[in-house]
């Protein structure tokens, strides 16, 4: 038999052991306690650490968005009627050396020639770090400023800014730009750089010209890029509807300071206002994290009218529309070729039982009545604009929304659906169905072409900007 007493015996035990090695530590805890404080005088006191707290700096407007390395560059290009580029590019830096920079280079684009270039050094006032806010100017709407900072070149433009005329000197690819007033150490600066250049648009055979634009090269790092794109208002961009041009005015005026000396100093208030939209235009692209000497492209295309600028498609569609009547034709002759030899062979029965003649006349069938649905449908949206245009939402004239959209519905079932019916009732009832998938099968075809072409003249609205962006 098993002795059960003998557990109940050592658990016992470890239970004393327990609460002996526990009351052994309280013990000793305790007078090392009352040791450590005899050990110390009543008289003198723990010296402990001076710790402050200190007040949260001054505001810093600039010290947010210096960025650690990189230029900024913002492009505004505008295409001309002859495949001339207009370009302004105003890049901001800084000095991340020990001693004052005061050049830039900028490497072109080894395809493109250009010329008319000219250079300036934007020069910002000092910003306000601290205002007095006892002190309020009613004529001008704005605090006393107590302390002032120097500009950071990479926030925005809003404002006045002053510009002095830079030197320039182009060898081969190469633009060297001397900035009249230096940048010091661990600050920021800005350039304008304004130039003209053939070579990034060709003109093709229909009259259109594709267009390939790449952005200088420079031995630092971009950390963002943007590059807007426009065309003079007569000319028509691919993808876009809608134009915008922020530079008319300003380019005259970039050609006509080319005759000052340099680090000449002028304010514009044209030049201001151009100044904040350059990086925006009709097609507006982005880039960020770019490499030394990285280059990054924006492609397209413009003509001085849509016939001209879509016309490589305009040939392939009515290639193919052209290739579809063929086979329609050839297919119409075959089908009646193949039913008179079998009505005149003498061979009792009909063409119903003709396989290859029945496949022939449903997908035939089903082209036509997907090629009448679509034309209908392209006139029922003419037809639903034109409503829209009478009635207003919430107008009792509404109504005819809902009555335009029945009769649409009436009408196609009209169109569409007699030609599977009547195939249903002379060739038999799975033929007709076979003439509806075939229906089916060319409408899915005709809504990728429109997607084709809507992936190709998609609207891309220009961008207007309202408000300063920061990077």
């Amino acid at each position: 038999m098993l002795d059960t007493k003998r557990p109940r015996i050592y658990s016992k035990y470890v239970r004393k052991v327990i609460i002996i090695t526990a009351s052994f530590f309280i013990l000793a805890s305790f007078i090392s306690t009352a040791h450590a404080a005899e050990s110390v005088p009543a008289s003198e006191s723990i010296a402990m650490p001076n710790y402050k707290i200190l007040p949260p700096g001054p505001s810093d407007p600039t010290a947010l968005t210096i960025p650690f390395f990189g230029q900024d560059h913002n492009y505004s290009v505008t295409f001309r009627g002859n495949g001339l580029a207009v370009v302004f590019l105003r890049a901001a830096f800084y000095n991340a050396g020990d001693t004052p920079l005061k050049e830039l280079t900028l490497r072109f684009p080894a395809k493109i020639q250009p010329e008319g270039i000219a250079a300036y050094q934007i020069v910002r006032d000092n910003v306000c770090k601290t205002y007095d806010y006892t002190k309020y100017n009613q004529p001008t709407g704005q605090y006393a400023c107590l302390t002032y900072t120097e500009p950071n070149y990479y926030d925005y433009y809003y404002g006045a800014n002053t510009y002095k005329k830079a030197q320039v000197a182009l060898a081969n690819d190469t633009l060297t730009v001397t900035i009249p007033s230096g940048i010091a150490s661990q600050k920021t600066g800005s350039a304008l750089v304004y130039y003209r250049a053939f070579g990034y648009a060709k003109k093709n055979s229909f009259g259109a010209y594709p267009y390939t634009f790449e952005t200088v090269r420079v031995d630092d790092t971009i950390r963002a890029l943007r590059v807007g794109i426009s065309t003079d208002s007569d000319l028509v961009m691919k993808g876009v509807i809608g134009g915008v041009d922020y530079f008319r005015e300003t380019a005259p005026l970039m050609e006509s300071t080319k005759v000052m000396s340099f680090g000449s100093s002028f304010t514009n208030t044209s030049i201001d206002t151009s100044l904040q939209s350059i990086g925006y235009g009709a097609v507006n692209k982005e880039a960020y994290n770019l490499m030394p000497l990285d280059a990054y492209t924006v492609a397209g295309a413009y003509a001085k009218n849509p016939v001209a600028l879509y016309a490589k498609e305009l040939v392939i569609g009515v290639a193919t529309v052209l290739v579809l009547l063929v086979l329609v034709v050839f297919a119409g002759v075959k089908i009646y070729k193949v039913a008179h030899r079998v009505k005149t062979s003498g061979v009792e029965g009909s063409t119903k039982g003709h396989v290859g003649l029945n496949i022939a006349i449903s997908a035939l069938s089903g082209f036509l009545s997907s090629f009448a649905g679509s034309v209908f449908i392209v006139l029922a949206y003419f037809v639903l604009q034109l409503v829209s245009s009478w009635t207003y939402s919430g107008d009792i004239l509404s109504i005819m929304h809902i009555f335009a959209v029945l009769v649409i519905i009436g009408l196609a079932a009209l169109v569409m659906l007699p030609p599977h019916f009547i195939v249903g009732a002379k060739r038999g009832m799975w033929w007709g169905f076979a003439s509806f998938v075939f229906m089916l099968f060319w409408f899915l075809f005709n809504l990728l072409v429109l997607g084709l072409i809507y992936a190709t003249v998609k609207y891309n609205p220009p961008f207007y900007p309202d408000n300063p962006i920061v990077y």
